[in-house]
């Protein structure tokens, strides 16, 4: 197992490269991974994060919970992802959510990996959606890929290749 925490104060006013909408802000966090089985994970999180006011911008406090278990069995896999979030901005508004997510990821042969995704809405705002995609390796070192998607909000199609450059990736 792995069990591991964290917390993050950042004073109003700090910025600095890849934080700069976190100044004013304390982040705090547990995670926890369990290996069941050979074939079985089970991953927990949960986060809490208080952003002060700021000239431009109202306090808040958002929290998150997730559970997450996985499940390999050679050549297809099974996640299951549950997550509730409590947000409220300070004098404004507040929402609860929670929702469901599947993903079957099927690799039928080595080169092409097939994946089947969809997300519910437990409690609050809908935003449910399904998406079928794909990744076909045509060289070690390149992979394309496409999905679609259909949803609440929606719906979307996306294609890229993604190179792989000695360990790095690049997606285009």
């Amino acid at each position: 197992y792995h069990l591991g925490a964290y917390y993050k104060h950042l004073e109003p006013g700090f910025a600095s490269s890849g934080n700069s909408l976190e100044s004013g802000s304390d982040q705090s966090g547990v995670n926890l991974s369990l290996k069941l089985t050979d074939r079985d994970t089970l991953r927990a999180k949960f986060q809490q994060v208080e952003i002060e006011a700021g000239a431009t911008t109202a306090g808040s406090e958002e929290t998150i919970g997730t559970m997450q278990w996985i499940h390999q069995h050679g050549w297809w896999g099974l996640t299951l992802e549950y997550q509730g979030r409590d947000f409220e901005q300070y004098g404004g508004d507040s929402e609860k959510r929670s929702i469901a997510a599947a993903d079957l990821e099927v690799k039928p042969i080595d080169d092409l990996t097939v994946n089947l995704q969809h997300q519910q809405t437990l409690s609050g705002e809908d935003n449910n959606q399904s998406t079928l995609g794909g990744q076909y390796q045509v060289h070690p070192k390149v992979a394309l890929t496409a999905s679609g998607t259909t949803g609440t909000d929606g719906n979307a199609a996306r294609g890229g290749a993604v190179f792989d450059l000695d360990g790095k990736k690049i997606y285009v």
